[in-house]
């Protein structure tokens, strides 16, 4: 599901959206920064999933590199892995994905071309090379396919990759926590909202305070 699709099914289970309404505005903003904050406040008991989406770049004449962080070039947030890059033109491109080494090998970086190679590195701030290197972006649009830890920087077109039963733990605890900011009760949810987490947290308390890692099917 999308972070949109998450909040709309808390609000409406909290009785603050009707059935076919959707939340926009500063209540969709209120609510994403709650979202993160439950899921930052789930990793102390090692529940961690992933975030998928996609990044459109403004890509700039003869520029190799854009950074992912904040005051990036690329994004304001920093993508733990990007797993595709499209170059889009007329048709949509897929450029083909380099390690550390390959990138870095290559003797000339600043070859002017149309892109179809790409190393992302995820330091502190990551940055996404391209190589070749546009001269002319005239025509020409990016789009980085990116995973990201739940908790960061969730923008409301996110898809959230976590198990089905974190989902509905998930859309109870943040019904609850805005049931109580609205003012409006919904009987027998705080029990349903502790139930399910109690139920999410006991698959993976084998270990304690260890996160996940890999990807949902490896887990």
């Amino acid at each position: 599901m999308t972070v949109q699709q998450v909040v709309d099914a808390a609000l409406r289970k909290a009785r603050i959206l009707g059935e076919n309404q959707s939340a926009t505005g500063d209540r969709l903003t209120d609510t994403v920064a709650e979202l993160e904050d439950l899921l930052a406040s789930w990793e102390q008991y090692g529940l961690q999933g992933w975030v998928l989406g996609s990044q459109a770049v403004t890509l700039v004449n003869a520029t190799a590199s854009y950074t992912f962080g904040t005051s990036g070039t690329g994004a304001t947030f920093r993508p733990e892995a990007i797993t595709d890059v499209y170059l889009i033109e007329t048709d949509t491109m897929p450029l083909v994905e380099l390690d550390r080494k390959t990138y870095f090998g290559i003797p000339d970086r600043t070859t002017a071309g149309a892109p179809t190679n790409y190393f992302y590195d995820p330091q502190l701030v990551g940055v996404l090379y391209l190589w070749p290197v546009l001269a002319d972006v005239t025509g020409y649009t990016l789009s980085a396919h990116y995973r990201k830890r739940l908790a960061s920087s969730l923008l409301s077109t996110d898809t959230l990759s976590i198990p089905p039963q974190w989902m509905r733990a998930l859309k109870l605890q943040l019904a609850l926590s805005r049931s109580v900011l609205y003012d409006k009760p919904a009987e027998g949810l705080g029990m349903q909202a502790k139930e399910a987490f109690d139920l999410c947290y006991g698959t993976n308390n084998k270990i304690p305070q260890q996160p996940l890692v890999g990807w949902p099917d490896e887990w």
